[in-house]
This record gives C-alpha cells, sequence and structure tokens, in this order.
C-alpha cells in the first residue's frame, strides 16, 4: 500500500522533485551535486574527487579493502570500501573474498550479510561493538527476496490504435451508447491482469499540440510480458502499429511478503577479531525490501553515507541529526 501510495503520489504531484531529463541523468545529477557539495564545503579539496566509468564484474574482498575487476580479468583498482548502487539480482557481479587457508590462489564466495566482530576493545565475548552498526554478529544468508530477479514490467506504446469497444465492454453496451464514452484509461483487476495477456494499464496519450483527438490515437499498455501484434489488434483494430517497446525492471519480487536486511552486507573482520576502517560493501537498495521508489532509494544512500562517515569517525558516533532527514 505505501509503494501504492508513493507513485500515486509521483504521477499527481508536481511539487514532488523529480530528474529533469530523466531517469538516465541520475548519476551525472548526483555527481555534479556532490562536486558542488563538495566545493562548498571542502574548498581547496576538489580535486579528491574522481569519477571514472568502468564495468565492473567481480569484487574481491579482504579485511583491507576490494579488488575490482572487469570481464577480462583486468585490474580496476583497490578500494577501501564499496557501495553497490544497484539491485544485487541485476548486478551481474561475482562477489569473492580471499581463502584465509591461503589468499595467493583460492577465492570463495562473499559470505553476504555476513561475519561481524563481536568484542569490544578488551575482547569482551558477547558484546556488540558500536563501530560495527549492531549488525548480526554471526554469519546469515541474506532474505531470498535479494536475490531474486526484479519483477519485469513491459511498456509498449502504440499508434494508429482504435480501442475496441466490443472487445472490451461487450456488444450490447456498444450498441447502446452514443458519443465519445470510451474511458481514457483503464486499469486491470487481477483477475483482469489474468485473462488479459498480463496487461496492468492501457492509458491514452493525448496530442501533445493540443489538436482535437481522432481515431487513431497512441496509446501506452504496461504489461508484464511482452504483447505480440496479434493481441495488439485484438485491443486496437488491424491498423494499429507499434512504436516503441521497452523492457525494464520495477521492483523487488516479494512474493507476497516483504522483508529487510542491513545496510551493509559485508565486513571485512576476520572471525571475531581485526576490525578496520575498509573492507565494507554497503547497499543502498536494503529499503527496497520495504518499497521501491525512487525516494527510498535517495532515502538509503542518505542512509549509508551516514554509516560511512561514521566508520571512517568523519562524525562522531553518537552525533545527532534532525529527526527524519532522510525525508
Amino acid at each position: 500500500a505505501l509503494a501504492g501510495l508513493m507513485a500515486f503520489m509521483l504521477a499527481t504531484d508536481d511539487a514532488l522533485y523529480h530528474i529533469k531529463g530523466g531517469n538516465a541523468k541520475l548519476m551525472s545529477t548526483a555527481w555534479n551535486q556532490a562536486k558542488e557539495a563538495r566545493a562548498k564545503k571542502c574548498p581547496g579539496k576538489e580535486g579528491l574527487l574522481s569519477h571514472v566509468e568502468k564495468e565492473v564484474s567481480t569484487v574481491v574482498g579482504s579485511i583491507h579493502g576490494f579488488d575490482l575487476y572487469n570481464e577480462n580479468g583486468d585490474d580496476i583498482g583497490e578500494f577501501d570500501l564499496v557501495i553497490l548502487a544497484t539491485p544485487i539480482s541485476e548486478s551481474k557481479i561475482d562477489f569473492l573474498i580471499k581463502s584465509h587457508m591461503d589468499e595467493t590462489a583460492v577465492l570463495q564466495q562473499m559470505p553476504l550479510g555476513g561475519l561481524i566482530e563481536n568484542s569490544d576493545e578488551t575482547g569482551a565475548a558477547g558484546y556488540i561493538s558500536p563501530d560495527h552498526e549492531g549488525h548480526s554478529p554471526l554469519p546469515r544468508q541474506l532474505p531470498a527476496v535479494v536475490t531474486r530477479r526484479y519483477i519485469q514490467s513491459v511498456t509498449t506504446i502504440v499508434r494508429n490504435a482504435t480501442l475496441q469497444a466490443d472487445y472490451w465492454f461487450g456488444q450490447s453496451k456498444v450498441e447502446n451508447r452514443t458519443g465519445p464514452w470510451l474511458p481514457r484509461q483503464i486499469y486491470m483487476t487481477a483477475a483482469g491482469k489474468f485473462k488479459e495477456h498480463n496487461v496492468t494499464g492501457i492509458f491514452r496519450i493525448p496530442p501533445s499540440d493540443g489538436t482535437a483527438e481522432d481515431d487513431g490515437a497512441i496509446y501506452k499498455i504496461c504489461s508484464s510480458q511482452h504483447l505480440s501484434l496479434d493481441i495488439l489488434r485484438k485491443f486496437f483494430g488491424s491498423s494499429v502499429e507499434i512504436e516503441v517497446e521497452h523492457e525494464w525492471y520495477i521492483a523487488p519480487d516479494y512474493q507476497g511478503r516483504g522483508t529487510s536486511t542491513d545496510f551493509m552486507i559485508y565486513d571485512g573482520a576476520t572471525g571475531f577479531q581485526g576490525h578496520t576502517k575498509a573492507g565494507a560493501l554497503y547497499y543502498p537498495h536494503a529499503l527496497d525490501l520495504a518499497f521501491s521508489t525512487l525516494e527510498s532509494q535517495a532515502m538509503g544512500a542518505r542512509a549509508v553515507a551516514k554509516l560511512i562517515a561514521k566508520r571512517l569517525e568523519w562524525i562522531e558516533t553518537f552525533q545527532s541529526f534532525s529527526v527524519g532527514e532522510e525525508l
């Protein structure tokens, strides 16, 4: 319900923020804002930031940090901390660690959601150090929803389309109607989606120049699978043509049950010993497991930024912040 409410607000309230030019501008916009904030708060140190576009296929972690490699096995570089700013199931990245028995030759799967130090400076057992943000002291698997592929959505734009009223509403209802009565939007119930090829909604797009709408209009169809031309002809008549079809992944596959995970999904601490400022893997998409929107991802990113600042001792452990500032 919360996800639906936030999606509805985004569609109806122009006062909420959005990315000019579309979501493809997200990275460049965020980077430009980071540089401006750096220049304002750390004058003379702007050059310490760099943005390098590389395709990462393998992350190898240790207590000292992470080595990143591309698909050809070329070393991209060594980094203290890594933030996975994309869903795990869609990242196509292998997460590995060096074996404690032979760090030079053997690699094994990284225990995501894994081992965190569980002792204070004196080694007292049973005490969770605040340096580890209260995470689980023993390895545990990530929730299944984290590793499942996101729910697929297909957006299809068609032109020369005439909504087939007799197909959608029945011949008897069409004969008793006069004038422009056809709806501009059709939303499917669960039963309707199952019957109509997993279509969730049909929306008529008005002409951008403000001219009168004639037959042969443009429609947008949202579905969870590709729609063949034969199906579209049943919906919109024999003259319909596909203008654009785009497949994307919109939200975790909850399968009727939400869950949660930590923002830090790996810490390079070895067993119950040794803790460094390096070697931590963060996951801002943890909030997606509760509700998936662009706003929730921004909130998760802000929370991860705070956790990293605390780990690197840029802020005090118990420094207070205004209530709900991520919102």
